[in-house]
């Protein structure tokens, strides 16, 4: 966490924590943060980039960026997002390309581009429209619209940042992505072969969200085809990989009552944490 926040320091810019647990002691806290943020408790990634953003906006700041505390930025990612929302009029979020720890494969990973009507997924190129793009690293502008108002905090976690992105793209705010910027991050437990694709394995309790969430925004939210065929496509396929690579019986039985529970909650719409 230190080094996250000597980075952001460094690049002069402020730095606000969110704990998502018990809040340390103030001496354990680095004298470089500017505000200390959280309940104590666990209350879910959404809700958490709620309060974020809802008190970046009322201290008049004019940009946010979201980061988990293990992501690595270049030196000139700051310089290289502002950039980026100077060059075209109608962004909102700014998305990095980035580098996934767990394959070391040593390539930016694709996004899902919109090109048309298609969500595709493809190596972007600068400035492109994206769909969705991963949360930590994303450059968010504060100054046109109240943007915390479009994050659903009951999603808790999985799904939030496409979500998130969907709903301001409905209402006709753009994506866009920077190639010039190249951030390292880890996404899942571990990567899985297949002779399909590649698959990110999760813990049950994150499939239980995945699934959850998945099938809740498929049934209740005003998104276009592309992104619930989207989602459809991932819910197979994670239900369908995650079983298959359960190292367990305990834990395949596991993961089969955490998928049928989130079945069933997210039709009854039972969101927020799970208990």
């Amino acid at each position: 966490m230190n080094e996250i926040v000597g980075f952001f320091k460094g690049q002069d810019v402020d730095v606000f924590l969110y704990f998502n647990s018990q809040v340390p002691e103030p001496e354990l806290i680095s004298n470089a943060v500017d505000a200390v943020l959280g309940s104590g408790q666990n209350d879910g990634i959404a809700k958490a980039h709620q309060e974020l953003i809802s008190y970046a906006n009322n201290n008049n700041y004019e940009y946010i960026v979201i980061s988990d505390q293990d992501t690595k930025y270049p030196d000139t990612y700051i310089y290289e997002m502002l950039s980026l929302f100077n060059e075209y009029d109608d962004i909102v979020i700014g998305c990095p390309g980035w580098l996934n720890n767990n394959k070391n494969d040593g390539e930016p990973e694709k996004q899902y581009c919109l090109n048309g009507s298609k969500m595709v997924l493809e190596t972007p190129y600068h400035g492109q429209l994206l769909s969705h793009g991963i949360s930590s690293g994303m450059f968010v502008s504060l100054k046109k619209i109240d943007v915390a108002s479009f994050i659903d905090g009951e999603l808790f976690i999985d799904w939030v940042d496409n979500d998130f992105c969907w709903s301001l793209i409905s209402e006709g705010y753009s994506i866009r992505y920077n190639k010039n910027v190249i951030l390292n991050h880890s996404l899942g437990d571990a990567v899985k072969k297949s002779i399909f694709s590649n698959f990110t394995t999760r813990s049950p309790f994150r499939d239980y969200f995945i699934v959850r969430n998945a099938l809740y925004i498929m049934l209740y939210k005003k998104y276009n085809l592309k992104c619930k065929r989207y989602l459809m496509i991932k819910l197979v396929t994670h239900i369908v990989f995650s079983l298959v690579f359960s190292k367990s019986f305990k834990t395949f039985f596991n993961r089969l009552f955490l998928l049928s529970k989130a079945l069933y909650h997210s039709v009854i719409r039972k969101m927020g944490r799970l208990s």
